[in-house]
């Protein structure tokens, strides 16, 4: 049996709002009352990745070798 392949296409810009829309969806919501990761883990990731692109991608330049190893 093949194993599902799932694109979802983003771009690394848009992984902030992913991670917020996710976060969003989770807290309240009764179906995941102990999601494997938890909402606040989550948060803490999105807001790394955020200040990760902060550092790197400012528009017009890129940061240093070791702001793009943190990014990934």
């Amino acid at each position: 049996m093949a194993k599902p392949i799932i694109a979802i296409n983003l771009s690394p810009r848009n992984y902030a709002g992913l991670g917020n829309r996710v976060a969003a969806s989770l807290s309240g919501n009764l179906n995941f009352l102990t999601p494997a990761v938890t909402v606040l883990n989550l948060q803490a990731a999105t807001t790394a990745v955020v200040t990760a692109l902060a550092k790197w991608s400012p528009l017009g330049s890129h940061g240093s070798k070791a702001d793009l190893l943190d990014l990934r």
